[in-house]
């Protein structure tokens, strides 16, 4: 069977009776896939190897499934409204932008800070997008704004910056 010009391999056994994939994840990396029926759970690599772990609880299938599903940190960058303030206490706007390909980034973890501290000011905190408006005190010269999320697995981003001047 061909998909897409890629060659792909039907699956099939006969000779004992698995049941209802209970969920199946791809790896987004590698392209291999895991697969978790009523007794078993079933890695099969880009190449088309699969290999079976056989286990009568499918409840700990499910739970190996949703710890190998989301082991990747979201993305997270940073855009601020103005590379330079005018004033040491100034405002300034910095749009941070997140995304993950697992169970999506929890907007509630987003961390912003200034040169190494927390960052003064507040943030309106969306789904896939936060508003920040930050107030220094802004130190001469380059400033650091660096922010990071975490998504709903647990994994953090690694951090994006932004540099500021005053």
């Amino acid at each position: 069977m061909a998909v897409d010009g890629h060659s792909t391999t039907v699956i099939a056994k006969s000779d004992r009776k698995f049941g209802q994939i209970r969920a199946l994840v791809a790896h987004p990396v590698d392209g291999s896939a895991w697969a978790a029926t009523d007794a078993e759970l079933l890695h099969i690599s880009a190449t088309g190897a699969v290999t079976s772990y056989p286990t009568a609880a499918s409840e700990q299938l499910g739970r190996a499934l949703a710890i190998y599903s989301d082991s990747i940190p979201p993305d997270v960058s940073l855009i601020a409204s103005s590379k330079q303030v005018a004033g040491e206490n100034a405002a300034v706007q910095v749009d941070v932008y997140y995304n993950d390909i697992g169970r999506g980034a929890d907007p509630a973890t987003l961390r912003v800070r200034l040169n190494g501290k927390n960052a003064a000011g507040s943030c309106r905190v969306a789904e896939e997008h936060s508003v920040c408006s930050l107030s220094g005190p802004w130190r001469p010269g380059a400033n650091e704004v660096s922010g990071v999320v975490s998504d709903f697995a647990g994994n953090v981003s690694l951090p994006a910056n932004v540099a500021i001047s005053y």
